[in-house]
């Protein structure tokens, strides 16, 4: 796949064909056909015909339904799908079928192809997901996939217990304060003469108001900017095609005991 795709460029396909009324071609592959005919019939369904579409395609009907709820299970997933994990583990730990999880993945969150890119990353899994107003505290969809992507799925399921703390949560919040602090003392630089202020003091005092900002309203205004930060800073070249994660026999990550 390629690097300029997004993550659901099958689904996009899918909807352009039946908005336009045409055919798949022959180099649409078997689950674009398939998503094709039950986004068609979805359309056209009644509510009781919804059933008798669910007997017919029911793990694309199954991804559709976790992709537009748009929730904290949905997010989860997505995070999971960042890592080299098999689908067999993501299974047994989320309750879902195989077959559901890889209808999602390739119409949904096909990104494992380019996780060796720090720009797609960037650009297509963390900044959306830090940019995600659906997401709430309770609910959030950026540090699952943060975690996910910097240190691994053992991490990620951790990191639903309580009490976990985050490495690098931890050091993009600080590069986001920052990037912040950065850009309000340039503003506050700029505007210091006109109102008679010392310009230190205005970038003291810049400096104070953002430190009373919640962690949560810190995340969700972070800048692009601090995306990249974040990611130039980390050592991703773990995730590079010349230094793949290291997995155990079985093809999986080391469990924290067992990397550390």
């Amino acid at each position: 796949m390629s690097v300029h795709n997004p993550p659901i460029w099958r689904w996009q396909r899918v909807v352009d064909l039946v908005d336009d009324n045409a055919h798949p071609s022959r180099n649409d592959d078997e689950i674009t056909v398939q998503a094709w005919r039950f986004l068609k019939r979805k359309r056209a369904s009644t509510v009781t015909r919804l059933k008798t579409l669910q007997k017919d395609y029911p793990d694309i009907y199954a991804a559709n339904k976790m992709f537009e709820d748009e929730n904290e299970f949905r997010w989860l997933l997505e995070a999971a799908l960042c890592t080299p994990v098999e689908h067999e583990q993501i299974s047994k730990d989320y309750g879902l079928s195989i077959k559901e999880i890889d209808a999602y993945e390739k119409l949904f969150w096909d990104v494992r192809s380019n996780m060796f890119s720090g720009p797609y990353v960037e650009a297509y899994i963390l900044t959306p997901a830090v940019r995600n107003r659906t997401a709430t505290e309770n609910s959030p969809d950026f540090i699952p996939k943060l975690i996910a992507v910097c240190q691994g799925y053992w991490h990620l399921l951790e990191s639903r217990k309580p009490g976990y703390e985050s490495v690098e949560l931890e050091r993009f919040e600080t590069l986001v304060y920052n990037n912040q602090v950065r850009h309000l003392s340039l503003e506050a630089a700029k505007i210091a003469p006109a109102q008679g202020f010392h310009q230190m003091e205005a970038v003291r005092l810049a400096g104070e108001q953002e430190k009373k900002k919640e962690d949560r309203d810190v995340i969700q205004s972070a800048s692009a900017e601090a995306v990249k930060a974040l990611l130039n800073s980390l050592a991703f070249s773990r995730r590079a095609l010349d230094a793949p994660t290291v997995l155990d026999a079985q093809g999986r990550e080391p469990r924290l005991s067992e990397a550390e």
